[in-house]
């Protein structure tokens, strides 16, 4: 249940824990051993409290630390995790009591979800009773309206929960807004969507909404290129996008720019940088990239071969085309299948000394 040694040493040195390994795992044990008690074991109640109050004295600011440490880095941290986040709620640690309430809902390894009482927490933090001193807590509104929009479907009061949560700063909330007039799931609205992805990818940069900001940059890409018009204008807008998307890691975006410079939309046409945009995506599994990949090593100007791009024969290489196809066909669905048909054509291919008939078309995706 707790992270490793050599992990538990760098994550204390890096919040520079007042305390030493073997003093901090002397006081969590006591904690793993009740873990199996009832929450109101007066035994269990006795040790959380002890724990609270050691972890003071000596100044040590993170229970909440460490639930997040045993959840990340323990093979079955979630049951101590949220042990920790329920002592540090109690203790009045607000940001502990959502923690818990979230991973109460979710669940995690080792540890089955308990949704109604889940959700019922989030619901109190994000709608506190009006005579309370607390104020709704942002991002339990956003969570909420997750819950909302997957589980109840209950689109108009998820609109509702991102818009509030937003307002308060969460600017990961502007990204399923978008997405939900662009869905359909609220009725269609194309400028509101683009209005919400251009104020996603204008919040401060931190950890979540650099994620955010990256798929909305995808989603703005994307729209600009499915304009009806023919304005080269719309190119190169999403080029800027798939660029900046692509930078932050996002394998989509990697994909859908190495497409861009292969056909030379809205940039001069780059071959090599588009193959090492697809090995960018590929390598992070994404399956398209890998297809692309796989047809870029195999196909060839052979006659009757399909003539989609114009191809240069010296780049085939059988190996690379095996490697990339066998890659994509251990992806689920057509994709899978899609990936196994190539490879057996490019094993056989292999097995005739690099001829080989393919059947069915084998072009960049």
């Amino acid at each position: 249940m707790l992270p490793s040694d050599s992990i538990l040493e760098a994550l204390m040195q890096q919040q520079k824990f007042k305390t030493t390994l073997s003093e901090l795992k002397m006081l969590l044990q006591p904690m793993v051993d009740v873990l199996p008690l009832p929450e109101e074991d007066p035994k269990r109640v006795k040790v959380e409290k002890e724990l609270w109050n050691a972890m003071k004295k000596k100044d040590v600011q993170g229970v909440y630390c460490l639930a997040g440490w045993a959840l990340k880095y323990a093979a079955d941290g979630g049951p101590l995790a949220l042990a920790l986040y329920r002592t540090a709620s109690q203790n009045g640690d607000y940001i502990s009591r959502y923690c818990y309430a979230t991973l109460l809902y979710r669940g995690a390894k080792g540890m089955p979800p308990d949704r109604p009482k889940g959700r019922k927490m989030l619901e109190s933090l994000a709608r506190p009773p009006s005579k309370s001193l607390f104020k709704p807590f942002p991002l339990a509104l956003s969570t909420l309206a997750g819950i909302y929009a997957l589980d109840d479907h209950n689109f108009e009061g998820a609109r509702d929960l991102y818009l509030q949560a937003a307002k308060a700063g969460v600017t990961e909330a502007y990204l399923p807004l978008s997405r939900m007039y662009l869905q359909g799931e609220l009725p269609r609205d194309e400028a509101l969507a683009r209005k919400y992805l251009e104020m996603a990818v204008r919040a401060e940069d931190t950890l979540d909404s650099e994620k955010s900001q990256a798929m909305a940059h995808f989603l703005l890409a994307n729209m600009d290129m499915m304009k009806q018009d023919s304005d080269e204008t719309k190119f190169k807008s999403a080029f800027q996008h798939y660029q900046k998307a692509a930078s932050k890691g996002l394998p989509e975006a990697q994909y859908n720019l190495g497409n861009v410079y292969f056909k030379g939309l809205g940039v001069g046409r780059n071959e090599a940088l588009a193959v090492e945009y697809w090995k960018m995506s590929a390598m992070q599994g994404f399956g398209l990239a890998q297809l692309s990949l796989g047809a870029y090593y195999f196909q060839n100007e052979e006659e009757g071969s399909p003539k989609k791009h114009e191809w240069d024969s010296s780049k085939r290489d059988l190996m690379q085309a095996q490697k990339w196809f066998t890659l994509a066909s251990r992806r689920p669905g057509e994709l899978g299948s899609e990936g196994e048909r190539l490879k057996a054509q490019v094993d056989e291919a292999i097995k005739r000394g690099g001829g080989g008939v393919r059947n069915g078309p084998c072009v960049i995706m």
